[in-house]
């Protein structure tokens, strides 16, 4: 099999990628508010904070790579 062959190629979806579009502008928006530049540490802290909000916990560690919660 010819490596340029493998995959799964999909006709880009307009529409998913419209309404995606739509979600990051508004990710933007919640991120320039709360001065999170970073979106892929934004989205960690989202992860970790409903995660610690699950497990009863009320605070996370931002510095700390991975989840780190604990309770007051």
């Amino acid at each position: 099999m010819n490596l340029l062959d493998k995959g799964n190629f999909v006709e880009i979806n307009d529409g998913f990628l419209t309404r995606s579009l739509d979600v990051f502008q508004n990710l933007q928006r919640i991120q320039k508010e709360f001065d999170k530049n970073d979106t892929d540490t934004f989205m960690n802290e989202v992860r970790d904070s409903v995660a610690a909000k699950y497990l009863n916990f009320t605070h996370i560690n931002t510095e700390k790579h991975g989840f780190d919660a604990r309770r007051k």
